[in-house]
């Protein structure tokens, strides 16, 4: 697999056998495609989140935990887990819109307001007690591992 504009299949052998070209695969929980798009990646990466979220029904239906620590519980165990390697996403209008929704779906489900309750998400965070992060959070993760990197690189041995 080659990611560039030249479509032309690369040709590649190892002991006289001819290689399989494709088009993604999957390294590292990650997967990686042709035309350098995170879609797959970012719509897996929610599915696993959103599973996890069920998982942690019995928890969201408990009256005695405060929506704030309801927002810390889902920062630390939902959170990690949806924005692995988002480092490596580029994040189109899409991809932002994707991960908006999915952080007010979390926001509902934990204090369980379905959106057949006609609840505005303004009104959803105010008795959450939050603001919208989860964009932001993605975003500080991809520029702190480039610059962890970057200094990294920068250091002598």
């Amino acid at each position: 697999m080659k990611v560039c504009d030249d479509q032309t299949p690369v040709r590649v052998t190892v002991k006289g056998v001819a290689l399989h070209e494709v088009n993604s695969f999957k390294y590292l929980e990650a997967m990686f495609n042709s035309d350098a798009r995170c879609d797959e990646d970012v719509h897996n990466r929610l599915s696993m989140a959103t599973e996890r979220l069920g998982k942690l029904g019995p928890l969201w239906r408990r009256q005695v935990i405060s929506s704030g620590i309801k927002a810390r519980l889902i920062q630390a165990l939902v959170w990690l887990l949806m924005s692995y390697r988002s480092e490596a996403w580029t994040l189109n209008q899409e991809v932002r819109g994707n991960i908006k929704a999915f952080e007010m779906h979390i926001n509902r489900k934990s204090i369980q307001i379905q959106y057949t309750d006609r609840v505005t998400n303004d009104a959803v965070l105010k008795i959450m007690g939050q603001q919208r992060k989860l964009l932001a959070h993605v975003n500080l993760s991809r520029h702190a591992n480039w610059l962890t990197s970057a200094i990294l690189y920068a250091m002598p041995l």
